[in-house]
């Protein structure tokens, strides 16, 4: 699974978390309308955000912090 971890300039830093790397990836590569914690997929050289996959750790994040008491 790739995450967007954050934006720098024309330049997003992607995370893939299934092996903990970081990698670059110019923003013309992404939708327009991506942004930071989304979860993306490459699909013919151009990456797509899955929205369903996004929301459900979204959910789960604040279900967390929702049980620390935060």
């Amino acid at each position: 699974m790739i995450v967007i971890e954050r934006f720098e300039g024309n330049i997003a830093v992607l995370e893939d978390i299934d092996c903990g790397k970081l990698f670059e990836v110019d923003i013309k590569f992404l939708p327009r309308n991506a942004k930071e914690g989304d979860v993306v997929e490459l699909k013919d050289g151009l990456y797509t955000v899955n929205k369903e996959k996004t929301s459900e750790i979204r959910r789960s994040i604040v279900e967390k912090l929702r049980k620390m008491g935060l």
